[in-house]
């Protein structure tokens, strides 16, 4: 398939598939650390937040990478949001407000990279 001369490029192979799941994960793992919260779990709570700061942290990276200013702006967001994931956050209410924060900072990184609106703000 790779030689006929219609084949166009899965859009899976686009880096900024990869990123969109980076995102949707992280989301993810807030939203399951809201819910052990709630639920008094701990042990879980502090598990998932550690994903989300790993996702967070090769998130900035990968974003800030050769996308200019804005992409480097949308970096500086991520580490400030990975860096509020203290003691005070990871209340039910602060994950909460995290996942919107989270969502919101992904929705701008969706439309300035034209994917419209992010899968993790529907959710």
């Amino acid at each position: 398939m790779l030689d006929d001369p219609g084949h166009q490029p899965d859009d899976l192979d686009h880096p900024n598939v990869h990123l969109a799941a980076l995102f949707d994960g992280a989301i993810q793992f807030a939203r399951e650390a809201t819910d052990a919260r709630a639920a008094g779990r701990t042990s879980d709570v502090e598990r998932r937040v550690g994903w989300v700061r790993a996702v967070l942290a090769d998130l900035a990276q990968r974003v800030s990478w050769g996308t200019g200013t804005i992409g480097r702006q949308i970096s500086a967001i991520l580490t400030y949001l990975a860096q509020r994931l203290d003691a005070d956050v990871c209340t039910r209410d602060g994950l909460a407000q995290f996942v919107a924060d989270l969502t919101t900072v992904y929705g701008l990184w969706s439309m300035i990279c034209g994917h419209g609106v992010a899968r993790g703000a529907a959710a």
